[in-house]
């Protein structure tokens, strides 16, 4: 086990929580105040084992007295950002807990020793737009509430800095209008600019005042910090916000989807990535309203009049191309050959369906019974169709034959005693002489 948990790069990652720190090693979050924090190194790892000196090159942990790595709460992912010893700056690998302390694992760029100077940095860009999105999870929460009732429960979230998901209890799918709703009251909420207000107090007094509390999280009873939009929304959260609503910018829902019953997904995005949504999305429209020569309102109507038109011209097509085939029928039944006294055919088609395959094999085995492979090329690809009449079914296994194609020409496919369809790669103009050859 170890020596797999090695080689998968765990190694430094294992039973982190396990290691014994003294107690006079603790951390200081800084995160809610600060980007920026100097301190001093107060503890190092190295294999999983604590030591009081790392050579430079060395991948290790380092912890110091004061951090403003974020590391969880309130399903927000852990911070990105740096350190900085002595003149040379390292970017972190990954942040966590290490036994309750803040841990930064890197590389180091030089020897590192206990009592070392060094400088914690956030990423702003990263911190920034996660906290957006966590300030937006909160509105759209309260949002949903307000508008869907009170029975809304969150099942589970995440706060990432490109987007935001939200988990909650609900019996039905979302309307659009619904969904419209929800983005209406949360805008509303963010152009208001209303300043978040953040306060610690008991457990008991949050709940005793309808502070939402979420199952399952464990609180301190004695301390607990709440993340309020006053008159709007309060929740125990851990996470870091903005200041006021109004930097968040804009909110978008981009996806609801059912989880499973009763419980449903909600995907958004806030502030720069909503714009570039916006952008990207207007773009789009504008350029179909330039291809289609209509205003823009005016796409949707006529991408749905190009998609009846397509439709239309479709079932113009497969009507030819059956009528065409139709007539192919008797110079088919001729180049029929028997062998062994089994009467066959193989038929290579251009672009056909596997519905088209499967009536031409039919129309054949009417006329003819016997065993008939067709395969249409497209581009790059093959799709195959091969038939059995009843009669000959004794003769040849077909569950062979399709493990014979898939070895020796990589069509891969399946079925019955009577027929067997798939597909594969490009055409081989060799196959049919191959399985002629097979068959004898």
């Amino acid at each position: 086990m170890q020596k797999q948990q090695e080689q998968s790069g765990k190694k430094l990652t294992d039973s982190l929580d396990h290691i014994e720190l003294d107690a006079s090693i603790t951390t200081e979050f800084t995160g809610y105040q600060e980007l920026e924090t100097p301190s001093a190194v107060i503890a190092l790892i190295v294999a999983n084992e604590p030591t009081d000196f790392v050579p430079a090159e060395q991948e290790c942990w380092v912890i110091a007295r004061k951090s403003p790595f974020f590391i969880v709460g309130g399903g927000q992912v852990p911070d990105q950002g740096s350190l900085t010893l002595g003149k040379h700056k390292v970017a972190i690998d990954e942040v966590r807990y290490i036994n309750g302390r803040i841990a930064a694992r890197i590389k180091a760029p030089i020897d590192i020793k206990i009592g070392d100077a060094i400088s914690s940095k956030v990423d702003k860009e990263w911190r920034t737009n996660a906290m957006k999105n966590h300030t937006a999870t909160h509105l759209l929460q309260a949002a949903l509430i307000q508008l869907l009732g009170k029975h809304i429960k969150q099942s589970g979230s995440l706060v990432h800095p490109d987007y935001l998901r939200f988990d909650f209890t609900y019996h039905e799918n979302l309307s659009p209008e619904q969904i419209k709703k929800v983005e209406n009251v949360v805008n509303e909420k963010i152009r208001q600019n209303i300043p978040v207000k953040i306060e610690h107090t008991t457990f008991k007094d949050a709940t005793d005042r309808g502070v939402l509390a979420f199952f399952g999280d464990k609180y301190n009873p004695e301390k607990v910090r709440i993340v309020e939009i006053p008159e709007f929304s309060a929740e125990l959260c851990g996470g870091t916000h903005v200041r006021t609503t109004g930097d968040i910018g804009a909110f978008k829902i981009t996806e609801v989807t059912a989880l499973s019953a009763g419980h449903r997904r909600i995907v958004a995005l806030t502030g720069p990535k909503a714009i570039e949504l916006f952008q990207d999305t207007f773009s789009t429209v504008k350029n179909l309203s330039q291809e289609f020569k209509v205003k823009r309102e005016e796409v949707i109507g006529q991408v749905l009049k190009q998609k009846e038109q397509l439709k239309e011209l479709q079932t113009q097509v497969k009507q030819l191309r059956h009528t065409l085939w139709q007539t192919q029928l008797p110079i088919w039944k001729k180049q029929t050959a028997k062998i062994n006294d089994l009467p066959f055919l193989f038929l290579s088609l251009q672009d056909a369906a596997h519905d088209e395959l499967k009536d031409i094999a039919q129309s054949l085995a009417q006329k003819t019974p016997g065993l008939y492979f067709l395969i249409s090329a497209t581009d790059d690809r093959s799709i195959f169709l091969a038939t059995l009449s009843d009669q000959f079914a004794n003769r040849v296994n077909l569950k062979n034959f399709a493990a014979w194609l898939k070895d020796e020409y990589g069509l891969r496919g399946g079925g019955t005693k009577n027929s067997i369809q798939g597909g594969g790669g490009k055409f081989d103009p060799e196959l049919e002489t191959a399985i002629t050859a097979w068959l004898k």
